[in-house]
């Protein structure tokens, strides 16, 4: 099963193939979202980019950006994703850095 390392928590969890980031992360309990978007965010639906993670290693191992996506990043490279608009293809590990604290 494929592992998410979250860098600034030092934190490590597994992640069944395909599933969201968003809805993975969550589900583990780790920092997604700061201050007032904890409550206020557009629940993934890929609207407020309030749940953008940096990908440090293994961006090649997440679905393609979706046009949401391309939208709310313009600016970025391919390294900045919103977490709910990804999930791991296969069965390899990533790396990243929630925007969050």
């Amino acid at each position: 099963m494929p592992q998410v390392t979250i860098q600034n928590t030092a934190e490590t969890i597994e992640v069944p193939p395909n599933k969201n980031l968003r809805e993975a992360l969550m589900a583990a309990k780790e920092p997604l979202y700061d201050g007032f978007h904890k409550i206020v965010n557009c629940h993934g639906k890929g609207l407020c980019a309030s749940c953008e993670v940096l990908v440090i290693e293994g961006a090649e191992h997440l679905t393609e950006r979706t046009p949401k996506e391309v939208k709310k990043l313009k600016t970025w490279d391919a390294t900045r994703r919103l977490a709910c608009q990804c999930a791991i293809i296969g069965d390899k590990d990533i790396t990243i850095n929630t925007l969050a604290l």
